[in-house]
């Protein structure tokens, strides 16, 4: 089926990347007791692929936008599973995990003209980093992770934001052809 063939993409795409330590899976020093608690210390992500929602308890958005792009990159998969496979109607995470995949400049328009250019400078490098981690099969799963999200949720999902995130990451995929 179309799912498992996904799966296996994702988990075989991922399945070399390198567990960050405990001590690199916050980059915010106010978030870190709650990241740590999420993953226990640093849970690795293939024990928890057949039930990512058990890891998390609810605790999506705070837990990636605190990640750091080591841990992110790492726990990618994971948030990919937990999006496409375990949609329960609550677009919680899909909608944090999609936004995570979205270049600055290309989300949120009044986020992004009310800074300054030095800002928006450092936004599209924080992207770049945190993107710049996969390599071109990673990116390529990605790519179809979203598309394979767009087709499965439809109107459930906000369309938007999932179309942003696919130019984001195609962009992206380009730029390191170059």
């Amino acid at each position: 089926s179309e799912e498992a063939i996904l799966k296996r993409q994702i988990e075989e795409a991922f399945a070399d990347v390198a567990q960050p330590p405990s001590d690199y899976l916050s980059n915010t020093p106010s978030e870190t007791k709650h990241v740590l608690e999420v993953f226990q210390g640093g849970q690795r992500w293939q024990d928890w692929k057949d039930r990512p929602h058990e890891l998390w308890r609810g605790r999506y958005g705070q837990t990636i936008s605190a990640l750091t792009d080591w841990a992110y990159h790492y726990y990618l998969p994971l948030f990919m599973l937990a999006t496409a496979f375990q949609y329960d109607g609550d677009n919680t995470l899909h909608s944090e995990f999609v936004d995570s995949l979205i270049r600055p400049s290309m989300g949120d328009a009044v986020f992004w003209h009310s800074l300054d250019e030095a800002d928006k400078k450092r936004w599209n490098a924080w992207y770049d980093n945190r993107m710049g981690r996969c390599s071109q099969p990673q990116l390529r799963v990605i790519l179809s992770f979203l598309r394979y999200l767009r087709g499965r949720l439809g109107d459930d999902f906000l369309e938007r934001a999932v179309g942003d995130a696919i130019s984001s990451v195609s962009s992206f995929e380009e730029k390191l052809k170059s």
